[in-house]
């Protein structure tokens, strides 16, 4: 359980820095295109919850089946 968990806060870091890329790609098509901006940090905050709805549910799952190994 504790390596599926350090492993999916290494990829939650990953996928951040990645958004990250593509927000400040974002804000440096502003000086562009403002539509543009708009629609890469809507893409990275849904691209957000949802990574974080499925690491509860991967947490939940492996509490699961942790506790039924026990």
């Amino acid at each position: 359980m504790e390596k599926a968990t350090k492993l999916l806060h290494l990829l939650t870091m990953i996928l951040l820095f990645i958004t990250g890329f593509y927000i400040q790609h974002a804000f440096q098509l502003l000086l562009t295109n403002s539509s543009l901006l708009l629609i890469w940090i809507l893409i990275s905050v849904l691209a957000l919850l949802h990574l974080e709805f499925t690491f509860r549910i991967v947490r939940r799952r492996l509490s699961y089946f942790d506790s039924d190994m026990s």
